[in-house]
């Protein structure tokens, strides 16, 4: 989406230190952030407007209070959704694994999401047993 943006958008901030790994810090700046009018298709919901634009669906409801759930909207409603996932993100990348260990995802009202990853195992051995039906660890 943002190909010809990639050098104004991503910003590297050099290594930082988490959970006890070093990482490569990673800024998203997206300046194109906000609100616009959509104008609801036949067959579309909330859900399908949200993953066709690739935003948040609930933010969708956030915006439109009229909007009772998912499902509340009609072919010729307009409602407002936001045109990107997010105003910034920020992502720690393990430098060995290269694997995400923290993202954190603000919105024009600030922090909107975060997720930590920690005491991950790469790879673990899982035994053969562990899918039978009979496999009692997880107690059903």
């Amino acid at each position: 989406k943002y190909n010809h943006k990639t050098d104004q958008i991503l910003k590297y901030q050099g290594k930082v230190k988490y959970n006890n790994r070093m990482c490569y810090k990673i800024f998203v700046d997206n300046k194109d952030f906000e609100y616009v009018s959509h104008k609801v298709e036949i067959r579309q919901s909330v859900l399908t407007i949200a993953k066709r634009y690739f935003v948040p669906e609930h933010m969708i409801l956030e915006l439109n209070p009229n909007i009772a759930d998912y499902y509340d909207v009609e072919a010729g409603d307009i409602l407002i959704r936001p045109n990107d996932y997010a105003k910034s993100i920020t992502l720690l990348i393990d430098v060995e694994n290269y694997i995400p260990l923290k993202l954190i995802v603000h919105d024009d009202k600030g922090l909107y999401e975060q997720y930590e990853f920690m005491d991950l195992i790469l790879n673990p051995e899982i035994p053969t047993n562990e899918f039978d039906k009979d496999f009692n660890d997880y107690g059903f």
